[in-house]
């Protein structure tokens, strides 16, 4: 689903452009230089404020504004991250930010780019579009904790352009973190919510993904070929196609026994780093449960799956994983295999 995540991307990097250049247009003092602006005549102010920088090299405005017409993104970047050191707490710092976010992003430097939200200042308010972003960068890092927690703060800002779009990317957080249930719910909620945004193709999407990883291979038939149907420019996901694919060459013999083959696992956690994998391995172990680590792939990182089973039926399981919980004092994920 990377296609998808980065045409959301780009669809909120595009309102903050639109806010941006309206914020922009009455800032500088310089009726010349503005007026170069808002035509569109960047090369030409970039000329005008290089030779207001000699003669007020002091000026924050300045500086920034140089930041916002250098045709190079790595000279406009230059000028960025001087504004920034300089005037970390200045007027315009988080539009700094914001705009270098984009640009470290789109040339694949996403740690660098989600470092700026991280560094900001606790005594600015934070855009709900800069949110937003944060949440994407860290999703494509595969932080997927942080990222539903960045999502979570944009959802508070009651910015509704942001909003459906930071809903559908805690919905997908919770996808890669497992918690199929929520991340169901999430999904069916956008799709009540906005049948007719943009938002709903991605939501089917999101919702035939849930139920091909639970197993459920015909009601994600339901919804990818809903999807297929409605939106047959959109891209179309190989996974869900293989899947459907190899369900239909399965004998109901072979169906059957796949059926009764099931296993149940409770998820004890999941991890980036294979030590804290074992570390929580042990823990489960010294406790006397049948643990083991299962790793897998996402968005090409390697993770780590903590499991405890097998159960031979969700009712077994689900009684164990809630006396695990109340024994522990936290919440785990039934797992299918």
């Amino acid at each position: 689903m990377s296609k998808m995540r980065q045409f959301r991307h780009i669809y909120i990097a595009c309102i903050q452009l639109s806010l941006f250049i309206v914020f922009s247009v009455s800032m500088a003092s310089n009726p010349a230089i503005m007026a170069r602006i808002d035509n569109g005549d960047y090369s030409g102010a970039y000329n005008m404020l290089l030779d207001e920088n000699s003669k007020h090299p002091d000026d924050a405005e300045i500086l920034f504004l140089l930041g916002m017409c250098a045709q190079s993104g790595n000279m406009a970047s230059l000028y960025l991250k001087d504004y920034i050191q300089k005037y970390p707490e200045g007027d315009y710092a988080m539009d700094a930010r914001g705009i270098l976010m984009d640009y470290y992003s789109s040339a694949g430097l996403l740690i660098t780019a989600g470092s700026l939200f991280e560094t900001t200042g606790t005594n600015r308010v934070i855009s709900s579009s800069d949110l937003y972003k944060s949440a994407l960068y860290k999703q494509q890092l595969g932080e997927y904790e942080n990222a539903a927690e960045l999502f979570q703060k944009a959802l508070e800002t009651d910015d509704f352009e942001v909003e459906i779009w930071a809903e559908l990317g805690l919905s997908d957080c919770l996808l890669s973190m497992g918690d199929y249930n929520s991340a169901l719910s999430g999904y069916k909620k956008l799709i009540d919510k906005y049948p007719e945004s943009s938002i709903f193709p991605f939501a089917l999407m999101g919702i035939s993904e849930t139920y091909r990883r639970l197993g459920d291979i015909d009601k994600s038939r339901v919804f990818y070929e809903l999807y297929r149907e409605r939106f047959e420019a959109a891209p179309r996901n190989i996974e869900i196609e293989a899947a459907l694919l190899e369900k239909r060459s399965v004998s109901n013999e072979q169906r059957l026994k796949s059926l009764i083959e099931v296993e149940y696992y409770i998820q004890v956690g999941v991890f980036a780093r294979k030590s804290n994998a074992d570390t929580c391995l042990k823990k489960f172990r010294n406790l006397r449960y049948s643990a083991r680590i299962v790793d897998f792939r996402e968005d090409r990182k390697t993770f780590y799956r903590v499991i405890v089973g097998p159960y031979s039926s969700e009712t077994e399981a689900q009684r164990e994983k809630t006396g695990l919980e109340h024994s522990q004092g936290e919440k785990y994920i039934l797992f299918i295999q």
